[in-house]
């Protein structure tokens, strides 16, 4: 899950997605999923955001 601190200064909602691809895993993988951000003057940052995938 995705979350935001909307109590901070200058919070601002923001319309998104995420475009997920899944393949066939046997336990639990870490990844480094790469997440970019565009803002309204069409600059963009991209970092790589680590995350645990787990099978259920």
């Amino acid at each position: 899950m995705a979350y935001m601190d909307w109590t901070a200064a200058g919070a601002v909602e923001v319309t998104g997605w995420f475009t997920v691809k899944g393949d066939a895993i046997s336990n639990t993988v870490e990844v480094k999923m790469p997440v970019t951000v565009e803002d309204a003057w069409g600059y963009k940052k991209t970092v790589d955001v680590p995350v645990t995938i787990k099978k259920n």
